[in-house]
């Protein structure tokens, strides 16, 4: 009986000290905001399907007016790797600057990424002769990612003009970034964003393909041994209260 007991005061124990050191992790949504030139910006929040592996999918396809169009796939894995696949449409017959924001909670906080980014751009669908055409936006890069709303990384820094004929494939370039002060292991803290500005010509179509690792914050060990020495003294006190001489315990008989 005594084994056993101690056996369900442990369980109790860490199951307290697990729960207080992950204190339940924020909503696990995507949203997404989506903004092209001329067009009123839209905003949609998705639930992740779990895939056999426990990685979390995002999925979205939305055919917009004017044949501005984008549809992506965001999946984020049990090792912290996020791998995004956009592809953005602009059927327009003028180019469109095109605004894309992702943010997602994560359950531990970030502290820094590095990842590599690669796509192309096409003319018009069906049509290999098409005149592709990307362009940055203002100063903005073209693809930034943030941790906890803070610009930490990247890629296609302006300057950026790629146009032609038929596909252009976007070279191979690779960032890395941290986030400043440790980030709290908070709701506030386990934000990773992605950013996308750019001008679209007409007709033309562009893909992004990229992958980044996270490196997150510790498991916080200290509230784990807290609940380690908090064990210790229970099993301790039982121990204790089992070795005390059996005339120095209580009795629970009842003189008639």
């Amino acid at each position: 009986m005594g084994v056993r007991t101690d056996l369900l005061l442990a369980a109790a124990v860490w199951v307290a000290a697990a729960a207080s050191a992950g204190a339940a992790a924020p909503g696990h949504s995507l949203h997404l905001t989506l903004k092209w030139e001329g067009a009123p910006a839209v905003e949609w929040t998705l639930a992740p399907r779990r895939s056999s592996g426990g990685a979390r999918i995002f999925r979205w396809d939305d055919r917009g007016t004017g044949g501005r169009d984008s549809r992506g796939e965001l999946v984020v894995d049990r090792e912290s790797i996020v791998r995004l696949d956009l592809r953005l449409h602009n059927g327009a017959s003028t180019a469109r600057a095109v605004r894309l924001g992702l943010a997602l909670s994560l359950p531990r906080a970030p502290t820094e990424l590095s990842g590599i980014l690669t796509g192309r751009v096409s003319g018009a669908t069906g049509d290999v002769t098409g005149n592709p055409d990307l362009a940055s936006l203002g100063g903005a890069p073209l693809f930034t990612l943030l941790l906890n709303g803070t610009p930490v990384a990247s890629s296609l820094r302006p300057p950026v003009r790629l146009s032609g004929s038929g596909v252009i494939d976007i070279p191979l370039h690779s960032f890395t970034g941290r986030s400043g002060p440790a980030p709290a292991d908070t709701a506030a803290g386990r934000k990773l964003g992605i950013r996308l500005r750019l001008r679209l010509g007409p007709g033309a179509t562009v893909r992004f393909r990229t992958q980044a690792r996270m490196v997150t914050i510790p498991f916080p060990v200290g509230v784990l041994a807290l609940g380690g020495v908090l064990l210790a003294i229970l099993v301790l006190v039982r121990r204790r209260r089992s070795a005390r001489p059996a005339f120095a315990r209580p009795s629970a008989h009842r003189p008639p």
